[in-house]
């Protein structure tokens, strides 16, 4: 049978992807992949009509082309499967789309991506209830029985791995401490991709992150990510932004996701030109750039274009510009 494989949005290796393709191998089947990147083109040329199509999407605002490539394959005789977050947003586990069981647990393939780094959980799920996030309806809480340490799904001789858990802050000091010691003791560098919760740092876990010299997605240099998302949060980011500091961190080895656009008492985006939502968008910039130097990173709620100012301060802080020139200077361009 032949098997294609379509990544929708994925900006690194996928985690489900690589394990059907090992799945699929294993049973004889002839696999190939196709990374479309989000493109807005549906055009879609393999070597040989295959079989099944397996589509993952991870992100709801590529949901239209995802659905389109369902329908192109569709109307060619494929079987047509399909699953992600971009598919499945809002649904409970149960409602979600599921590996078959042999491919949960198979091995990634990580030839499919050509990657050097591995990919994986130590465990998911997680505590926090942010409102705008599908993992707590997706995932549910943290299971400390379904732990799973480093090494089990890091192979040998790898050097690079992307930690894909939800808040490894939140485990308890034994997991916690574990797992990133075995990254220090083995070498092997750790990118912690979803990011540390700026709650949680405490003086001894910041001086074990600072040992553990936690690298950003391309593994070229010292990065940690946390986020500031909420206004409420700010003591504790104030509080323990200089614990990290303290413990040898720079401004410059810390990213702050900062989601803007999103209004928490109706759950859904702010109003178009909310100045509530600019204040806290400029606030939160000034407190982690100005005071800290740490470097924000604009996240417009659901990827939304419909508000020019949120598109034009994501702009400003994500490209950098914030260094060149003030926000005020940058305001004054046109639209």
């Amino acid at each position: 049978m032949k098997v294609l494989l379509v990544d929708v949005d994925s900006k690194i290796a996928n985690l489900a992807l690589m394990r059907l393709a090992t799945y699929y191998r294993s049973r004889g089947d002839q696999v190939e992949l196709y990374r479309h990147r989000g493109r807005k083109a549906l055009s879609l040329e393999t070597e040989n009509q295959p079989n099944l199509v397996c589509v993952s999407c991870l992100f709801t605002w590529n949901r239209p082309v995802a659905d389109g490539l369902v329908k192109l394959y569709c109307g060619r005789n494929s079987e047509v499967i399909f699953g992600g977050t971009g598919f499945d947003h809002g649904k409970t586990a149960d409602q979600r789309a599921h590996l078959p069981p042999e491919a949960e647990f198979a091995p990634p393939d990580y030839g499919l991506y050509g990657v050097d780094y591995a990919v994986g959980f130590c465990n998911r799920g997680c505590d926090r209830k942010c409102q705008f996030c599908d993992v707590p309806l997706k995932e549910g809480l943290i299971d400390p029985t379904k732990y799973r340490p480093p090494w089990t799904w890091v192979p040998d001789g790898f050097k690079k791995a992307m930690l894909l858990d939800n808040d490894p802050a939140l485990y308890g000091d034994a997991q916690h401490d574990e797992i990133f010691r075995w990254f220090i003791e083995s070498g092997v560098k750790c990118s912690i991709t979803q990011g540390y919760d700026i709650r949680c740092v405490t003086p001894a876990r910041a001086a074990l992150l600072a040992e553990l010299k936690p690298t950003a997605l391309k593994f070229n240099e010292k990065m940690l990510y946390i986020a500031w998302d909420y206004l409420g949060i700010e003591g504790w980011v104030r509080k323990n932004l200089p614990v990290l500091l303290d413990a040898g961190f720079h401004g410059r080895d810390i990213t702050c996701y900062t989601i803007v656009g999103f209004d928490p008492k109706t759950e859904g985006p702010t109003r178009v030109g909310d100045p509530a939502e600019r204040a806290s968008a400029l606030h939160r910039f000034k407190v982690l750039w100005k005071e800290f130097g740490v470097f924000p990173y604009v996240m417009p709620y659901n990827n939304r274009r419909d508000d020019p100012w949120i598109r034009a301060f994501a702009r400003f802080i994500n490209r950098k510009i914030f260094k060149a020139c003030a926000w005020e200077d940058y305001r004054r361009r046109p639209e």
